[in-house]
């Protein structure tokens, strides 16, 4: 590439000339859209000179109403003027006041006025004096006869009357029996060593134990009902029943079979409803066998 030809950035501006001549004037253009009209102008021209008054001639009578005629066609609108309102005039003396005119006829009646709205209501007037009471009506026939009230409360009751006297004391009655002293044998089933049996024994609703036997080594129980009987069925030996237990009577036997109660218990049946049968429980403490227990009891209630 020639070096003439080498670009060069950024590009260098030139030398500016000198201007040219000015050119011939072009033809007319063609005449522009019309411009929207000027605002009216707020300045007022000066008011013309007032003339002098002339004198009020005298008020001519009334003619009749002449008919009306055809209205006719509106004519063109002429040309505004183009003339300047003059300077205003000093003003005119006042001319004399012209004759009064005769009074027109009446005219019709108009229509009536809406009536008015309600007055608020007067004072109320006083009282009049009671008139007389009038005769008494015939009595009319007894009406139907209504249903019963209901029964009122009770009363309270009244204090408790003296004492009265005490009777004489009567005949003495025939003395009564004593408890018969009897003996009652339970016999279990074959127990094993120290398996148990509960049941029931027939003792009486209420009676005295005096003496408790075993054919061999055990541990009886009695008790007031089945229900404190089986709640206590776990106890160990030696160890205190506690709360509402029911328990009568505890004996465990061994060396001796045959014991004497002292003091001798007194027991009453708590089953609902009462029964004679007394509550049991039976533990076998030697050799597999039934175990047979003698109760020697009296019975009080039957």
């Amino acid at each position: 590439m020639a070096d003439d030809d080498a670009a060069v950035w950024p590009p260098l501006d030139g030398v500016e000339g000198a201007p040219g001549p000015e050119g011939a004037t072009g033809p007319p253009g063609s005449p522009g859209p019309e411009g929207a009209p000027g605002a009216a102008s707020t300045v007022p021209g000066p008011t013309g000179a007032t003339g002098a008054q002339g004198t009020v001639g005298d008020t001519g009578a009334v003619g009749p109403t002449g008919l009306q005629g055809i209205q006719g066609v509106q004519g063109p609108q002429g040309p505004d003027g183009v003339g300047e309102m003059g300077a205003q005039g000093p003003a005119g003396p006042q001319g004399a006041p012209g004759v009064a005119g005769a009074d027109g006829a009446t005219g019709a009646a108009g229509p009536p006025g809406a009536t008015g709205a309600t007055g608020p209501p007067g004072a109320q007037g006083a009282t009049g004096p009671p008139g007389a009471v009038g005769a008494d009506g015939p009595q009319g026939p007894a009406g139907v006869v209504g249903p019963a009230g209901d029964t009122g409360a009770a009363g309270a009751t009244g204090a408790t009357g003296p004492a009265g006297a005490t009777g004489p004391a009567g005949p003495q009655g025939p003395a009564g029996a004593s408890p018969v002293r009897q003996d009652v044998v339970l016999t279990t089933a074959s127990l094993a060593l120290n398996a148990s049996e509960s049941g029931t024994v027939a003792l009486g609703k209420s009676y005295r134990l005096i003496r408790v036997a075993t054919d061999r080594a055990a541990r009886v129980r009695l008790y007031t009902t089945t229900e404190k009987r089986d709640a206590d069925a776990a106890r160990p030996v030696g160890t205190d029943p506690t709360g509402d237990h029911g328990l009568v009577m505890e004996l465990v036997t061994g060396a001796d079979l045959d014991y004497d109660l002292t003091p001798q218990p007194i027991a009453s049946n708590r089953e609902s409803p009462v029964t004679t049968a007394a509550a049991y429980r039976v533990t076998n403490l030697a050799a597999e066998s039934t175990v047979a227990v003698t109760f020697t009891e009296q019975v009080l209630e039957t």
